[in-house]
């Protein structure tokens, strides 16, 4: 060997290195087998009808408790058979309601309340107020409460009002507008409501 001549390296063995390539093809190879095996035990149509199922349950089951929830919201038209009422009349906590289609004065609405065994409105608590007020949609309706000039108020049977509505305006009849209870001439035309009592044990 010449002097100053670089000493020949040998290269390393080659069984001390990583063989990469080799473990990266053997674990390619495992994934691939395992899914093929997957493949093999749960074919693709198996698999998707699965998947189908979990869906459309899921699905009925929201159905379902969208129906229990609506059908908590208050249905008054329906609230007890229909033939605790007569036709064209609404159940509604122990009584009927009639709400006309047509507009009179006080005394011609009262005379067709009589004329079907009831009254003008008679409203007792603010449940049924608020109740005859969603109703009757957008039109002002007469309800049952009259005085004589100077005089309290009172229902058809003769009942005072114990003061729990308050009465705007300072006119003898009273009815039924958006929000609360006015009074006007009673010779004026309006819509009317009638009520009666009802049979029922739904209350």
């Amino acid at each position: 060997m010449e002097q100053g001549a670089d000493p020949v390296t040998s290269p390393p063995d080659e069984e001390f290195l990583p063989n990469r390539g080799t473990r990266d093809a053997e674990t390619s190879r495992s994934h691939h087998g395992k899914a093929e095996f997957l493949f093999r035990r749960f074919p693709v149509p198996v698999i998707a009808l699965v998947l189908f199922t979990a869906l459309s349950l899921a699905l009925i089951l929201g159905i379902i408790l969208l129906a229990a929830k609506l059908s908590e919201v208050p249905d008054y038209s329906s609230a007890c058979p229909a033939d605790h009422c007569a036709d064209g009349w609404i159940w509604y906590r122990g009584k009927c309601y009639f709400f006309s289609e047509n507009s009179t004065d006080w005394d011609e609405a009262q005379s067709f309340c009589t004329s079907h065994n009831a009254s003008l409105a008679h409203i007792e608590t603010l449940q049924e107020l608020n109740f005859t007020v969603r109703f009757k949609s957008r039109s002002d309706h007469w309800i049952g409460l009259r005085r004589e000039r100077g005089q309290l108020w009172k229902w058809p049977d003769g009942s005072e009002l114990n003061n729990q509505f308050p009465i705007l305006a300072e006119s003898d009849c009273t009815y039924l507008n958006n929000a609360s209870i006015r009074s006007a001439s009673c010779h004026m035309d309006r819509k009317w409501i009638c009520t009666k009592p009802g049979h029922s044990h739904c209350q």
